[in-house]
């Protein structure tokens, strides 16, 4: 499969308003930190795009129609924005959906790391933080 569906909400996502669409180890994160309790996970499923090429249009598209409640999809990244899967991802994706399309993670920059992983864990946080909490 290249789309792995959130196994906690897949069977139950009629209350599952935000759409979280990650690849790589992002998407271990966000798990992890939905494991500690701190969020409210039966409003947000996290989706794991595991092939980007060829777009996994067909997989995507049996996996919306399991979330007829969506007010928005999230794509989140660790990458800055133009340097990870987004600036593909993106057209793609607003082509198959009817609620809005979000970007989570880093804007646009000339380094893809920080250079110093205390930085780097701080930063990381921020974007699970910012993409687990949904109002």
């Amino acid at each position: 499969m290249r789309v792995l569906d959130d196994p906690y909400t897949a069977n139950n996502g009629k209350e599952v308003e935000r759409l979280i669409l990650c690849t790589g180890k992002v998407a271990i994160d966000l798990s992890a930190a939905l494991e500690t309790g701190a969020f409210a996970t039966n409003r947000l499923a996290i989706v794991r795009v595991e092939q980007l090429y060829p777009f996994p249009q067909d997989d995507l598209l049996q996996v919306l129609k399991r979330y007829p409640r969506l007010r928005e999809v999230v794509w989140v990244q660790e990458e800055p924005k133009n340097m990870g899967a987004w600036m593909y991802m993106q057209p793609r994706l607003q082509a198959l959906i009817h609620t809005p399309l979000r970007y989570i993670g880093w804007p646009e920059r000339s380094s893809p790391a920080e250079g110093m992983a205390d930085v780097h864990e701080g930063n990381q946080k921020q974007i699970i933080d910012k993409t687990l909490n949904f109002d």
